[in-house]
């Protein structure tokens, strides 16, 4: 299926300012290490059960993999999110979603 509209996807951060601007004023005002800590608990429900929901969805690997580096989270804290992960598979599902963090990082 053809993206009808990509230019509307990499424009999100520029059509709401507002809504950037709110996040990063929150995060001058929490220090780092707060600020990691929430981004690991708002992560860790989703990277849990993240092979399964690639079932449904083939890209979410690629999504969480972008979602990760942009947030800033340091790569020690995305791997101990990855290795929280759950799934079998010929490649393990921690190593998929590295991979792909790699990917976007690269």
């Amino acid at each position: 299926m053809k993206d009808s509209c990509p230019e509307v996807r990499h424009n999100i951060p520029n059509a709401f300012p507002g809504i950037s601007a709110g996040v990063y004023g929150i995060a001058h005002q929490l220090n780092w290490s707060s600020l990691q800590s929430m981004l690991m608990e708002g992560f860790k429900p989703q990277v849990t059960i993240l092979d399964d929901t690639s079932m449904d969805a083939p890209s979410a690997y690629g999504f969480m993999a972008q979602l990760l580096v942009q947030s800033t989270l340091a790569q020690a804290k995305i791997e101990e999110l990855a290795h929280g992960m759950e799934g079998e598979g010929l490649k393990p599902p921690k190593d998929r979603l590295l991979a792909k963090v790699q990917d976007v990082q690269s």
